[in-house]
């Protein structure tokens, strides 16, 4: 049949049929790859959905740690928001009950995001329930801590940390400020001070010298405690949300410590659009 049809026409056909023998191999080849890659793709899903799951998980576990309900004494308001950045995050706050008339309340942030910085706070969490007793003073906690931390704290790493001890009692406040935000005083005419206190931030300078400072309380005053998630929110121009603003927020708040608080994270949230870039956490207290 070939002689018939002659030299170029079989020259067509052997060709022909050996670009559709190329083409029947490069499709397999091609649908081997895209099974490959479709299976490649679900096992990533799977890994991803997995550590989903873990992160979710871990932002439980780090809630717990939180105090749930804070406690409260006669005279005395306390109200706290936590917003994590992430599923988990490094801030961290608690009040405890030191004895029926004085309470303990700390706020921290470790440096750093994620799992990392989720860890430490858990480690600071236990160390802090286990240094802050009934008769540690702020400068005692904070150098306990300082030293625990310093010594188990990798190169690069810190937690910035507030303690005071509030004494509803004689209406005082004794506190120390390890390298955090500044404690923000609004007396009830107003006027405003910062509790800035003296210490280095934790972790870093193991012999570092704490200090206590006292401040008195009267009636109709409030203290704004502030991780820098709050005064760094930014906006869509990224304008920082800063500590003019978190000032004018609380004083145009009149109601409770728990109006305060809530009024002044729904106008960080509202500053932000809801795009929080790092942890924001909030504690207010009134004395009635």
């Amino acid at each position: 049949m070939f002689r018939r049809l002659g030299p170029l026409v079989i020259v067509v056909v052997v060709v022909t049929n050996a670009i559709m023998l190329m083409v029947d191999q490069y499709h397999q080849k091609l649908q081997e790859r895209n099974q490959l890659l479709q299976q490649t793709v679900e096992k990533g899903t799977i890994a991803l959905q997995q550590q989903e799951e873990e992160l979710k998980r871990a932002g439980e576990i780090q809630q717990m740690l939180l105090p749930n309900v804070l406690p409260q004494l006669a005279g005395v308001q306390i109200s706290g928001a936590w917003q994590p950045a992430r599923e988990v995050g490094g801030d961290y706050f608690d009040v405890i009950v030191l004895d029926e008339k004085r309470l303990g309340i700390c706020i921290g942030d470790v440096a750093g995001k994620g799992i990392t910085a989720a860890l430490l706070m858990a480690n600071l969490q236990a160390s802090f329930r286990a240094f802050a007793t009934a008769d540690a003073s702020p400068r005692a906690v904070c150098t306990k801590l300082n030293k625990f931390l310093s010594a188990n704290l990798a190169s690069g790493k810190f937690v910035t940390f507030f303690y005071a001890v509030l004494d509803a009692d004689q209406r005082t406040l004794i506190y120390e400020n390890a390298g955090h935000c500044p404690g923000l005083l609004i007396r009830r005419n107003g006027a405003a001070e910062q509790l800035r206190g003296s210490g280095a931030v934790l972790g870093v300078l193991p012999d570092w010298v704490y200090k206590d400072s006292t401040v008195r309380l009267e009636p109709g005053d409030k203290l704004l405690f502030v991780t820098d998630g709050v005064t760094e929110a930014e906006n869509a121009k990224l304008e920082e949300f800063g500590d003019q603003r978190l000032l004018e927020a609380a004083r145009a708040c009149n109601g409770s410590a728990l109006d305060t608080q809530r009024a002044v994270m729904e106008q960080v949230a509202a500053y932000c659009g809801g795009h929080f870039r790092d942890d924001a956490t909030l504690l207010v207290l009134r004395v009635s």
